[in-house]
């Protein structure tokens, strides 16, 4: 539930590149920088919500957003370079449910992001 909230919110907003008090960074760079954290206890759709919102908010920046696409990605992109890397060892590897279903996950990942950010 909070996650479909926090997607709602995030297709809403445009406010997400000010600074908070606290932080010396825009707010999307905290949420970014804290997915592991957030997303720990998350079934996979709450995750690629997660994803999707964020996807949103960079949608609305001005400019950066390819490095904010890549600082999103970065967890997903290092899980899909630990699978490449293990299947140039051994092939079979692919063929693991629990690889195929991290495949799965992160080109729907991917999917949700090209889609939010246009």
């Amino acid at each position: 539930m909070a996650a479909e909230t926090f997607l709602k919110i995030s297709k809403l907003t445009k406010h997400m590149f000010t600074q908070q008090n606290e932080s010396s960074q825009p707010y999307v760079i905290d949420l970014i920088n804290m997915i592991p954290e957030n997303c720990k206890d998350l079934e996979s759709n709450q995750r690629l919500q997660v994803y999707e919102g964020i996807g949103y908010m960079i949608s609305t920046a001005q400019q950066s957003q390819p490095q904010l696409i890549q600082m999103l990605l970065q967890y997903v992109n290092a899980e899909w370079t630990i699978i490449i890397n293990s299947a140039q060892q051994n092939i079979d590897s692919l063929m693991n449910p629990q690889v195929i279903k991290s495949l799965d996950h992160i080109i729907k990942v991917n999917q949700r992001v090209a889609q939010s950010v246009g």
